[in-house]
């Protein structure tokens, strides 16, 4: 029984079934999907979590392997264009750019005057982002070595956890 059936939840449900299991995916939300699904209000259409998925494109991304894993390779990916997102408001609007490297300098490009302060952000999500993978690993882990090793590997990321937008702001 797996209860949500957010991407996490139909994923496991869906491999879980590969393996001959017997599944029953409950959701109490009128729509499944979890944080994939979106929603329209006064003329606006909102997703409410994800709506880009990187690396698709690659076959050989991990991401790419689960997904045609699960959807039986039925699902056909295509690379988005480098202009992935865009926030308009009514004075301005601001242009999402991939890779990386482009998406921060078209930051910096945004704000100029900000442009130390951009740096340290980034940085401060890199550092996020190492100590999240040390965090995960330490959630596989069982017995002694947990008992062992779970504060080195999750001190870090429960220090950032804990950190709003705005404070690290």
């Amino acid at each position: 029984i797996i209860i949500g059936s957010g991407i996490s939840g139909l994923c496991c449900g869906a491999l879980l079934s590969m393996e001959g299991k017997k599944v029953l995916i409950v959701e109490k939300h009128f729509k499944f999907g979890g944080y994939t699904h979106t929603f329209k209000r006064k003329g606006f259409e909102w997703d409410v979590g994800i709506h880009y998925i990187g690396a698709v494109h690659n076959k050989k991304s991990f991401t790419r392997r689960l997904f045609d894993k699960i959807s039986n390779n039925n699902l056909k990916w295509h690379k988005m264009s480098a202009n992935y997102d865009r926030i308009i408001f009514p004075d301005k609007k601001y242009d999402f750019i991939s890779p990386k490297k482009a998406f921060i300098e078209k930051i910096k490009e945004y704000f100029p005057d900000n442009i130390s302060d951009i740096d340290k952000y980034i940085d401060l999500v890199n550092d996020v982002n190492k100590t999240s993978m040390k965090y995960f690993t330490a959630k596989t882990l069982s017995g002694i070595s947990e008992r062992l090793l779970r504060g080195f590997l999750t001190r870090k990321f429960i220090k950032y956890s804990d950190m709003t937008t705005y404070k690290a702001l």
